[in-house]
């Protein structure tokens, strides 16, 4: 393999091994399911980047959302239940929760993942709410364009939430 004055690469050191325990971990892989064309996205580094968003993207939708929580209160206000009392306290808690959380996932603490999932499935209702009555909205008042597409953005947001759950408990895993 060598050419003309070029030993070849001697084997055994520790970049070596990474690289033989990955061929073997893709031969498994391949016979498990020989169907699997090889390819750029079979590395693992590639899987993990796009089955889960960054706990960055999350970091930066917290304070997004945590600053017009507390600037604008009146546009979440409407997501809370009915069931729930004083919406616009919920309204600042959720708002100073994310921004909390968003500091915490910057500074990587360890509570920070499991702290901001657990803000994630405490907004999950506001945000079935929110689409509940924006489609309300548009039975009632017609096919407003607008309306209807608040309406799906707001019923298409929903199942975004899960990554973005996978996304900030991997932050305790990532450690």
């Amino acid at each position: 393999m060598g050419g003309i004055g070029v030993k070849p690469a001697q084997s055994g050191g520790p970049v070596e091994g990474r690289v033989q325990g990955y061929r073997a971990s893709r031969s498994r892989q391949r016979a498990a399911n020989p169907r699997q064309p090889p390819g750029w996205f079979d590395t693992p580094m590639h899987r993990e980047r796009f089955t889960r968003p960054s706990p960055w993207v999350v970091t930066g939708l917290f304070v997004a959302s945590g600053a017009v929580h507390l600037i604008r209160p009146g546009v979440f206000e409407s997501m809370i239940p009915s069931a729930l009392p004083r919406p616009r306290e919920i309204v600042y808690a959720s708002g100073v929760a994310e921004l909390v959380c968003a500091a915490g996932l910057i500074a990587k603490a360890p509570w920070a993942g499991p702290a901001s999932a657990a803000v994630l499935a405490g907004v999950w209702p506001g945000n079935v709410q929110f689409a509940l009555t924006a489609t309300a909205k548009v039975r009632e008042g017609g096919a407003n364009p607008r309306d209807v597409a608040v309406a799906a953005v707001a019923w298409a947001r929903l199942p975004l939430q899960i990554p973005m759950l996978r996304a900030a408990l991997s932050t305790r895993r990532a450690r």
